[in-house]
């Protein structure tokens, strides 16, 4: 997608606990999300070591928060140009979780609610990417649409405007 050109890829599902992809057997190049998974503590109850997921295609990447030994997530696969930041409390409602890749790329997603890209009552947390802005300074924005209908994702991608004046 470099240089602000936005093209709509159909591509094989990412393995997303509960996430339902947008095209029945098949997703696409945009479903970037962030999934936040609590593992409960067995010789402390009540708390929590955490692990991320942020699913963006080659960019995607995993992260782990220990409670005895983070503040803040780890990348997991000891990739020390990657981040996964936020300032609210991780594992927080409302939270918004920024996302740097290798290359440069920030991507910023939603703020944590219920329900936003799963499809069952889970104790994971999910979020759809907001904006992206690439290394270029090229900008993509994401707006989303909600339903109450009862269909298997509630929260659907409307479209993706480029800072170059494209959209999709």
């Amino acid at each position: 997608e470099g240089g602000g050109a936005i093209a709509l890829e159909r591509t094989m599902p990412t393995p997303i606990p509960t996430h339902a992809p947008p095209f029945g057997n098949l997703s696409h190049n945009w479903d970037i999300t962030l999934l936040i998974k609590p593992v409960p503590i067995d010789q402390y109850p009540g708390q929590y070591d955490y692990i991320a997921e942020v699913s963006y295609g080659a960019r995607s990447q995993t992260f782990e928060k220990l409670y005895l030994n983070d503040a803040v997530f780890r990348q997991k696969s000891k990739n020390y140009d990657t981040r996964l930041t936020t300032s609210s409390a991780i594992g927080a409602l409302g939270a918004v979780y920024t996302f740097r890749a290798t290359d440069g790329t920030l991507a910023v997603f939603r703020p944590i609610v219920a329900g936003e890209c799963v499809k069952a009552p889970t104790a994971y947390q999910c979020a759809f990417v907001s904006y992206i802005i690439e290394p270029d300074g090229t900008r993509f924005d994401f707006q989303y649409e909600t339903t109450t209908a009862s269909v298997t994702n509630k929260t659907r991608l409307r479209s993706v405007t480029s800072s170059r004046g494209l959209a999709l």
